[in-house]
């Protein structure tokens, strides 16, 4: 087909025949640039420092229920990225630009670091390269150690920061402290619980005999009403029983004995019944007869009623009684249970501030230690030495591949002209050709 290429391997080969002299003349004018170029570079001393990332072998922690979150595995490339931050780079500068004479950019520090792992992954290898060996060695080595420090301060805690900020949050806990003892001890002053449940249990006392009445009214007007229901089948006029007389009095011996004890604030009055607290305490009286003496049915009958009617009254009032009892119980058990609240608020908030503190103290004792611990997650193996001899500036090795590199370039090009020009000219047609080439007449 018209569009494919065929390449003839003999003709590539005589074009490069042809033009050897070229393909050697461009390599050896590479290599000898590159040789030139590699031979007028400043003889510069190469220094090497080992940092080793290591784990600690203790931790402190105080208080097992706050432990400290366990670090993230060191790598190699995680301290490679610090060590080349702009942070560290520029402290360097710092550092350097100090105590030499000459200057030096960033960027022409920047060229003379490096950084690379070692056989194992937890090896890092610093070398720094500069006119002078101990330049060098000072360089190399301050760059260690500031890498080494801030990737402990970074990941192993090992921040004097932390220690301040710790120191802080300590002072404003016992502050907090101290002012939550305060406004508890002031709240114990004012506090009016015992009071309060005293008054309480005063009434719930009133309140359980004000019951005890009620009950006994309710027995005795029972009683009072069989007794009714037997005077009525008494014949008018009648005497009463003896019987019936001695239920009588000592109905009236129940009422008269439970109405000695005094239920303030209850108080009744009428015709026949009379009810009175002083400071003696609660008299009943009534106007009844005497024990030897004979009653009839009507005068039974008009007792009992009077009786019941006072009886029916009484229970009235305490009832109201019960009522007010009732108000005054909830609203001392208002005004206790808010101060119950207070208080637990208080003691909580008391609880929370000291067992802050206690905490913080616990974590700034581990900080302060983790602080002043000399080891970390990061350590300097080996310092570097002030190097004797010059790093070597690879003369050989950059003309091999400038004088490699400038013969293929040759090449390239010597085949790149031979197919343009292959291009350019026209291909003879068959005819024309067998035109040219002479008449062969056979001998007779």
């Amino acid at each position: 087909m018209d569009d494919e290429l065929e390449i003839d391997l003999r003709k590539v080969i005589r074009s490069l025949l042809r033009r050897w002299m070229w393909i050697v003349s461009i390599a050896l004018l590479l290599g000898v640039l590159a040789f030139a170029f590699s031979f007028l570079q400043p003889r510069l001393y190469e220094a090497k420092a080992v940092i080793a990332l290591t784990r600690p072998p203790y931790q402190p922690n105080f208080d097992s229920r706050y432990q400290s979150l366990s670090p993230i595995t060191l790598n190699s490339k995680m301290v490679t990225d610090v060590a080349l931050g702009d942070e560290i780079l520029g402290q360097l500068l710092n550092l350097i630009n100090q105590d030499t004479a000459q200057q030096i950019s960033a960027e022409k520090l920047n060229e003379k670091l490096k950084i690379e792992a070692g056989s194992d992954q937890s090896v890092l290898i610093l070398s720094a390269r500069m006119e002078k060996a101990e330049d060098a060695q000072r360089l190399v080595n301050l760059w260690s150690d500031l890498v080494v420090d801030r990737v402990n301060t970074i990941y192993s805690g090992r921040d004097e920061n932390q220690v301040a900020f710790f120191e802080e949050q300590i002072e404003l806990a016992a502050r907090r402290l101290e002012l939550a003892g305060k406004n508890l001890e002031a709240f114990e002053n004012r506090n009016e619980s015992a009071i309060l449940i005293n008054q309480k249990n005063s009434l719930l006392a009133r309140q359980n005999e004000a019951l005890r009445r009620q009950r006994m009214i309710e027995v005795v007007n029972r009683d009072a009403q069989l007794l009714l229901q037997q005077l009525d089948a008494l014949p008018d006029n009648s005497p009463l029983p003896p019987y019936e007389q001695t239920s009588l009095f000592l109905l009236y011996s129940r009422v008269y004995a439970d109405t000695l004890t005094p239920l303030s604030p209850m108080t009744s009055t009428d015709t026949q019944v009379v009810i009175s607290q002083n400071n003696a305490g609660t008299q009943f009286m009534i106007p009844i007869p005497e024990a030897n003496q004979q009653l009839n049915k009507e005068t039974a009958v008009l007792l009992l009623k009077t009786w019941l009617e006072s009886l029916k009254r009484q229970n009235a009032e305490i009832e109201a009684v019960m009522e007010q009892i009732k108000n005054q119980i909830e609203i001392l058990q208002q005004r206790i249970q808010a101060l119950e609240n207070e208080k637990k608020r208080l003691e909580l908030e008391w609880e929370t501030a000291s067992e802050t503190y206690t905490t913080l103290s616990r974590k700034y004792d581990e900080t302060r230690i983790a602080a002043s611990d000399s080891s970390g997650f990061a350590r300097v193996a080996s310092y570097a030495e002030i190097p004797d001899n010059p790093a070597p500036r690879g003369t050989l090795r950059n003309t091999a591949l400038a004088t490699a590199l400038g013969a293929f370039l040759a090449v390239c090009g010597v085949l790149v002209w031979d197919w343009w020009r292959s291009e350019e000219e026209p291909v003879p047609r068959k005819e024309e050709i067998l035109a040219k080439e002479p008449l062969m007449v056979p001998k007779r």
